[in-house]
Parts: C-alpha cells; structure tokens; sequence
C-alpha cells in the first residue's frame, strides 16, 4: 500500500494566507476574483464570463453579452484568470453612493499581442455613464510600433499616467487617489513602488453612484483579480495588499 500521501500544489485561491492580509479584512469595496471559480458564471461553449460576483457584499457584475474571455486553467500556470473582450463586467445602478477617495488594485499581464484598446477598468458616474469618467485603466493609445509605447495608461480627468510595466510578465499594480491641501492627489503603483504621481488642483473628485467596468474592449490582457476600497489606503497598508497578492501568487 502507499506509505507516502503525495503533496499537491493549491491554486492560488486555495493558498492559504494570514487571515489580515486580504481585501476583505482592510474593508475593500468590491473584490472580483476570477482565481476564485465559485464566483463566477462561465457560458461553456463560449467561455466567456456572463457574471463575476464580488467577494465583499455579493454585488453581481455582468455582462450585456460576449464577456470576458475566461481560463479555468489559467495563463502561464496562474489558475483561473480573465481576458479583455467586446463586453464589459459591472455593477448595476444604485449599488454604491458618493466616493471621493479610493484606492485600487489588479494584478494584470501584459500579453505581446498586438490588439488594441483593452481596458482593464472604467469608472464613471451614473447617470449618464459611460460620459462622467472619473477613473479610466489600461487603455491602450495605439501607438506604433508594439512594444515600446505608451500602451497603458490611467486617467482621472485631466492627469493621465503612463505606465512602465514590461511586456509577457504580471505585474501587481495600484491607482491611490485622495484629497489633500486644495487639490486631488493621484498616484500610480507598480510592485509596491510608485512609479508616478500628479496633482488636480479643480477641489476634491467625486464618484456619484458609481458604475465600474471590467475587461472590456479588445486588448492585450490578462487580469487574475481586482478590488477597491472607497479610502486611502495607508502606506502600511499598501504594503500589506501587495504582500497579499505577492503571496498568492
């Protein structure tokens, strides 16, 4: 008989971690987790995901039709990840009120296909949406020729950000954005390490009843998880969400 119990390896949302270092327990808004199959609705012949329902209060996003591209399996041995299709993922109407400050978290992989405008994410407010974009993620400017380029880029109003991140890897990234001393203060993270920072001195930025869009429009990437919290995360406890997805994955 066997005298050796064989040791398999979890999937990341098998892994288990420290019971603080999570979305949830720091108090994020909404957490879609596509690592995490029991929250997601695949339609078989397509695989494209029709609903993803977020880990903190259940709030369903959808998708009209032709969602996201899904694998069970993964990209590059990272279980369960998603990929920018023609159809966005959001939540409905009159699911969250007023955020000004927030902070955000995805870790993505930048595919070296040459497609063109993927968005990882969109925010604006509603009614009214999509115009009233308030936070706009990974769109691509179609700029030749692929790679080097400004390929994505976050938005908040006037300040736009250009991202470094190197091709056919993932990077953990974050888009902390808060009001302080007259202006709003944006920054982008890659790694636990900012690498852009820029201030909109037009008074505090305001989501009114946000509408949030996922994995839409084409594009070239891959996406595991996202989440947001409607606060400034601390410095500390950017480190902490970082580590988190560090360990996971």
């Amino acid at each position: 008989t066997p005298t050796v119990t064989p040791t398999f390896t979890p999937t990341p949302s098998q892994t288990p971690l420290p019971s603080n270092i999570n979305p949830l327990t720091l108090g994020a808004l909404w957490w879609i987790d596509f690592t995490d199959a029991s929250t997601i609705t695949v339609d078989i012949p397509t695989q494209e995901i029709i609903t993803a329902t977020d880990k903190i209060s259940n709030v369903v996003f959808s998708a009209a039709s032709g969602g996201p591209n899904y694998n069970a399996t993964g990209y590059l041995r990272v279980s369960g990840d998603a990929r920018t299709n023609a159809s966005q993922l959001k939540n409905p109407g009159g699911t969250y009120g007023t955020i000004t400050d927030y902070t955000w978290f995805a870790r993505l992989y930048d595919d070296p296909s040459a497609q063109r405008g993927g968005k990882i994410i969109f925010g604006a407010e509603n009614p009214g949406y999509p115009s009233g974009a308030v936070f706009q993620g990974m769109s691509d400017q179609n700029t030749n020729p692929y790679p080097p380029g400004p390929v994505w880029t976050f938005q908040n109003d006037s300040a736009t950000f250009v991202s470094n991140i190197n091709v056919a890897t993932w990077t953990d990234i974050a888009m902390r954005s808060y009001y302080a001393s007259g202006a709003t203060n944006l920054e982008l993270w890659e790694n636990n390490v900012i690498t852009a920072t820029a201030q909109v001195a037009q008074g505090q930025l305001t989501f009114n009843d946000p509408i949030w869009s996922l994995l839409f429009d084409g594009g070239i990437d891959f996406n595991t998880e996202q989440f947001l919290f409607d606060r400034k995360l601390t410095n500390s406890e950017m480190t902490l969400m970082f580590l988190y997805l560090t360990n996971k994955y």
